[in-house]
């Protein structure tokens, strides 16, 4: 059978190799790609994975915000990182809390503690901001079988066991580093109805995506040919890497998938499926149409920053410390805000708040 690498759901210790090679290979994939399962509030990741499989996994827990498990030995990068992921409503973990011997540094020492309370006093306006997860117009689903079989080709098998020739997550950190904001997502997603189409959008566990990029469906279950020609056929914005020849018995596929959207392996995603890019300058617009904005110097630096940006048609000028959120009315007018140190906030030219530089709380305000 073709499938003989195929791991069962859920499976922890399935992999033929020693237990020196699981150490230094990615977690993710060594667990079965079961990050998307798991029954939790919370998506949870590790060691600064990238943000597609963070949001992926995200859409499918109740819970918006994301913890990221992580451990350096430069303190400076956890600084760097916790700023980073503010912006896209994720926090770290700190994992190695009391390690100063094997893996990083020890993260519960006073002087350590001491750092770190600068930036996280200004992420914890966040929290009471209370962001949706980012807007991403992109959602790139990938063919778990195909991943999880070389064959016939021996040379793409890794020491995983699995194919080391799709590169699935190079190619989405690709795209989300250009710009191109993206979730990620296993083809199970589509098999066991998590994935679905509304209207001519695509409905991620009540999460909307115009587009749908779909890696390498060799090896599929017949659902996912069904879904992919129905989506099409619905108006829905589809395209697709990687052939498909065989079903998931190995058989010759009884259903065909139209060319016309199909891409090749070195096509220039972005262009082919005219994708936008996210143009808000550390920081980026969110599901509900709000913004957040996080700068790592002016907090760092005891100063402060000054960032423009639109919202629904309206151009935003703010001065602030590190962290600044806004959501705003179908007029323009905020209804609801966070911001560190915030000295004011113009719209279209006009300054609508003025503040004396402290940190700035405004609940949401409801009609």
């Amino acid at each position: 059978m073709l499938l003989n690498t195929l791991i069962p759901r859920g499976s922890r210790s399935v992999f033929k190799c020693s237990h020196r090679a699981l150490q230094k290979n990615d977690e993710l994939w060594c667990t079965g790609c079961n990050w998307w399962e798991l029954p939790r509030r919370y998506a949870q990741t590790d060691e600064d994975i990238c943000y597609p499989v963070r949001m992926g996994i995200a859409c499918g827990c109740p819970e918006n915000l994301i913890y990221d498990m992580y451990f350096r030995n430069d303190e400076s990068r956890f600084f760097e990182k916790a700023v980073r992921d503010a912006r896209f409503n994720t926090r770290i973990h700190y994992h190695a809390i009391n390690d100063g011997s094997r893996w990083g540094i020890n993260t519960g020492t006073k002087e350590f503690l001491e750092k770190i309370e600068k930036i996280e006093s200004k992420i914890t306006l966040l929290d009471m901001f209370d962001p949706a997860l980012p807007k991403m117009e992109l959602l790139v689903v990938f063919g778990f079988p195909a991943l999880y079989n070389w064959y016939p080709d021996t040379e793409a098998r890794n020491k995983m066991d699995i194919n080391g020739k799709l590169d699935i997550l190079k190619r989405v950190k690709e795209l989300w580093d250009r710009g191109f904001l993206n979730a990620l997502a296993p083809s199970d997603a589509i098999t066991d109805g998590r994935i679905t189409v509304d209207g001519n959008v695509f409905d991620y566990c009540g999460h909307k995506f115009d587009k749908l990029l779909y890696l390498y469906p060799q090896y599929s279950k017949c659902e996912i040919p069904e879904f992919l020609n129905m989506a099409v056929a619905n108006g829905c914005d589809v395209r697709m890497i990687g052939e498909y020849t065989r079903d998931f018995d190995g058989n010759p596929a009884s259903l065909e998938l139209d060319e016309k959207y199909t891409l090749c392996e070195q096509a220039d995603i972005p262009t082919e499926m005219k994708l936008t890019a996210n143009k808000i300058l550390n920081g980026c617009v969110l599901e509900d149409g709000s913004v957040v904005i996080s700068d790592h110097d002016s907090i760092m630096n005891d100063s402060f920053c000054t960032y423009n940006f639109e919202i629904s048609g309206h151009s935003y000028e703010a001065c602030f410390s590190g962290i600044f959120a806004l959501k705003t009315d179908e007029k323009g007018v905020p209804v609801k805000l966070a911001a560190g140190n915030l000295r004011y906030l113009k719209k279209d030219g006009e300054q609508i708040v003025s503040a004396d530089g402290g940190d700035c709380i405004m609940p949401e305000q409801r009609s």
